[in-house]
């Protein structure tokens, strides 16, 4: 196994549900060498049970050998600590992969993006650095690169846009910050 997604999630199911099957429906080419976890900081919460079954229908398919069903996925409960830096900790205790691509639960992924993550660390094998991606807004046409220097709204950073990053085959670049929403490193 190459690559653990991992999912912080506290009360949210229906973003996780979007996100996990997004990949599964748009990324199913290179899910057998991904490891799906989902770390639940609210296990005995109505969303958390929800969770929990979702994860049961998920291995049932894994087990009977569904088509469209090539990855391990796990369910952990996780509600001893709340907040959103232990439970992101834990993924990385848990994850069974060389690298790990950590995903609030309700991001989604353009296509390709687990492939080009996969390829990336194929190709650098020395890297060491935290990635991110650019995120895509709903409109499908802005994309946000970085966090800005900036104070806001009671949070250091605002969402920039860096021109490097609106072409989807332009090479890695340094930002100075960025959310984690949605990134990546070797374990």
């Amino acid at each position: 196994m190459r690559l653990t997604i991992g999912f912080a999630t506290h009360n949210d199911f229906d973003g996780l549900y979007f996100s996990i099957n997004a990949l599964r429906l748009y990324h199913s080419s290179v899910m057998q060498d991904v490891e799906l976890i989902v770390i639940d900081n609210a296990p005995d919460s109505p969303c958390g049970q929800r969770a929990k079954g979702l994860f049961s229908h998920i291995n049932s398919g894994i087990q009977s050998g569904q088509p469209g069903h090539p990855f391990s996925a796990r369910w952990i409960p996780f509600g001893e600590i709340q907040g959103t830096s232990a439970p992101r900790d834990k993924i990385f205790h848990e994850a069974a992969g060389d690298a790990v691509l950590v995903m609030d639960s309700h991001v989604m992924l353009v296509p390709r993006a687990v492939e080009r993550l996969l390829a990336f660390y194929r190709e650098h094998t020395d890297c060491r650095d935290l990635l991110s991606g650019p995120l895509l807004l709903d409109n499908h046409s802005t994309v946000y690169t970085h966090f800005t220097d900036t104070w806001r709204d009671g949070m250091w950073g605002t969402w920039g846009i860096d021109e490097r990053g609106q072409n989807i085959d332009a090479p890695p670049f340094s930002i100075p910050a960025m959310g984690l929403g949605l990134f990546s490193c070797r374990t």
